[in-house]
């Protein structure tokens, strides 16, 4: 058996479970305060170059980087956007590089800040993990599988895993859970009455979703760096998002709600996207060459365990990321919610006075508090987005939710025609702006107008 972790009285660990974004992010944060970070991850880690692996299990599918997450990210690591760019990962301005089709037609182009970067997965995750590997605080240990948590009256005393046939035990001080939906500390708390089913909110639209990479034609430059085509309910399920994603490639979600699932099988591929509400995706998937495998996931659910509801909780144990939510892809929220709470984590962690068991107990009960708040905008969008669909699994919403979604439908025709609109819903969906901005007094303005006169003549907008 070998010991890892404390190893003097004074000597301060943080143990941290997964090795995703949020665990290597969360690294990075805590490795300011304490005197060691050991990151456990039961997968084995590529070191030298970007690969796909079994622990992310959406890693095939199309990723993007949102407004907000992109600018913690370059305040968390510093140089990482030109690091990006060498890579040839595209930097797109969300309302002019994008054609965007609502669910009742295509909305208008303008410049504006929404800044993102659509990308791949194991791209990301490399450049981050380079950054942790430097940092001379953190220890990852991975190929790793923990299973066991050893305590000390209310506390994590240290987590057993085993690597080949070998026993480690991981002694430490703070314990943090981002091993995501298959978290094994979520189902032992489940089996020992500790997380209820009263505590775990899930909304679920049976969606799928298949990606498939394209190599765009030889000396094709357009004027678009993606195209996004939303479902229009209750008539049409399906949706799908075109992305230049750099190196001469499109990378091309097909997306189907209420069990109208994407094709598996590459040729039936383009018949699907021949049914999407706008034909533009169809007729640019036609000059173009399919490249590698297509990649198809299902079970895609909203899922929100209310952590800051359930009680007998270890004192030193703080859950984020996808061990505490996850969401329907649609809007690509789940990376930047992340980065979000980990920018929190920061924040908080930077102000700890000393790392103590009564500060760390508290640094756990304040982020649990705390992130609710930053999931509720996303947890309200996805909401609106699934419960238009007549078939969706879940808790219908409380009334002010239902209020809200009603005046999210009232507001839809006008998306056509205002810049407004359009720039503020993207802002909401890119978690830089709260929902309550959909109410500013311009938009209510053009709603008022558009009832009272209609559309503004030409295609124009108001």
């Amino acid at each position: 058996m070998k010991n890892v972790g404390q190893k003097k009285t004074r000597h301060k660990t943080a143990v941290i479970l997964g090795a995703g974004i949020s665990g290597l992010l969360a690294a990075e944060v805590l490795s300011k305060r304490f005197d060691q970070v050991i990151v456990v991850e039961r997968n084995k880690l590529s070191l030298n170059r970007p690969t796909f692996r079994s622990g992310i299990p959406q890693a095939k599918q199309f990723h993007v980087l949102l407004n907000s997450g992109l600018n913690l990210l370059e305040k968390l690591f510093p140089g990482i956007n030109l690091e990006l760019d060498r890579l040839g990962v595209p930097l797109v301005d969300y309302t002019k590089d994008c054609i965007l089709f609502s669910p009742l037609g295509k909305v208008p182009r303008f410049p504006s800040n929404l800044l993102i970067r659509p990308t791949e997965r194991p791209v990301l995750d490399f450049l981050i993990l380079q950054r942790v590997l430097k940092n001379s605080k953190v220890k990852i240990l991975d190929s790793l599988h923990c299973r066991k948590l050893n305590f000390k009256s209310n506390k994590i005393e240290s987590v057993e895993g085993k690597k080949g046939d070998e026993l480690i035990v991981i002694k430490g001080d703070f314990f943090l859970d981002t091993m995501g939906r298959n978290s094994f500390l979520e189902k032992r708390f489940k089996s020992e009455g500790i997380i209820e089913s009263k505590n775990i909110q899930t909304i679920d639209p049976y969606l799928g979703y298949s990606t498939q990479k394209f190599l765009k034609p030889k000396g094709y430059n357009p004027d678009w760096s993606a195209i996004e085509i939303a479902s229009r309910p209750p008539e049409n399920p399906r949706a799908s998002g075109l992305w230049d994603i750099g190196n001469g490639q499109w990378m091309v979600a097909l997306i189907g709600v209420s069990k109208c699932y994407p094709p598996r099988r590459q040729e039936d591929f383009l018949n699907y996207a021949k049914k999407l509400e706008s034909s533009l995706i169809y007729e640019e998937l036609k000059k173009a060459t399919p490249i590698g495998p297509l990649n198809h996931f299902r079970g895609a659910k909203n899922r929100w365990i209310h952590y800051e509801k359930v009680k007998r909780l270890p004192s030193n144990l703080l859950s984020i990321g996808d061990s505490v939510c996850t969401f329907n892809p649609t809007y690509g929220q789940g990376m930047s919610l992340v980065i979000k709470e980990i920018n929190l984590l920061n924040s908080r962690v930077s102000k700890l006075s000393k790392i103590e068991d009564k500060e760390l107990s508290n640094l756990s009960k304040y982020m649990r508090k705390k992130i609710p708040k930053l999931i509720a905008p996303a947890w309200f969008l996805a909401s609106c987005e699934d419960f238009n669909w007549p078939m969706t699994a879940g808790k219908r919403s409380n009334l002010s939710l239902k209020i809200s979604h009603y005046f999210m439908d009232k507001l839809a025709p006008i998306a056509p025609y205002s810049k407004e609109l359009v720039e503020t819903f993207l802002s909401v969906a890119n978690l830089v702006k709260s929902p309550m901005a959909l109410a500013h007094p311009i938009i209510i303005k053009q709603f008022i107008t558009f009832k009272l006169l209609g559309a503004p003549k030409n295609n124009e907008t108001f």
